[in-house]
């Protein structure tokens, strides 16, 4: 049972990943643009294709070590902060 739950595991994050999420978020987009050119399929991939930009820039933003704009209080990573306070 112990297997079963590692390669579940396995299989889960390899869907879930950063990398992945964003990679079948921009293909449902492109799909959903192209299956109906004036409809509300079309807006709702735009608004898909929208968020997977948003997301893929705070991604590249939080990647490219400046956290401290994002945090207002100046901490880099706040669970961790917060767990190494105590």
């Amino acid at each position: 049972m112990d297997t079963l739950f590692f390669w579940a595991s396995k299989l889960l994050w390899a869907l879930i990943s950063p990398d992945s999420l964003l990679l079948i978020l921009l293909l449902c987009s492109a799909v959903l643009l192209h299956l109906q050119p004036n409809g509300w399929l079309f807006k709702a991939g735009r608004r898909l294709l929208t968020l997977t930009c948003v997301l893929a820039l705070l991604v590249a933003y939080y990647l490219s070590g400046r956290t401290d704009r994002l945090l207002p209080d100046g901490s880099t990573h706040c669970l961790t902060d917060s767990i190494s306070a105590r």
